[in-house]
């Protein structure tokens, strides 16, 4: 075995160590992120997501812009659509 071969050896062993190293700080990183909380706006249903940190101050729905207290909550279901209107026509089968 020559100098050379005993270097290459020590080097890859070193970037793999490195390289594992990385990985496994960066799998402790992701798992230490804070979850995001999730409530509805109660004006439009849009579904908003936000720290927990934020948990009391006032936020603002992008979509409608109403402007509301950010409070923990689960999700439920958007009400179901209300009817406004004459129903719609159903189309008849022509006879022929």
């Amino acid at each position: 075995m020559n100098w050379a071969t005993l270097l290459f050896g020590l080097a890859s062993v070193g970037v793999f160590t490195t390289g594992l190293l990385l990985w496994k700080m960066q799998s402790r990183r992701e798992s230490a992120k804070p979850v995001a909380l999730l409530r509805r706006c109660s004006g439009c249903g849009q579904k908003l997501r936000f720290a927990p940190e934020r948990v009391g101050r006032v936020g603002r729905c992008p979509r409608c812009g109403l402007v509301e207290q950010l409070v923990a909550g689960s999700i439920q279901p958007r009400h179901a659509p209300m009817a406004v209107g004459r129903p719609l026509r159903r189309s008849t089968a022509v006879s022929r």
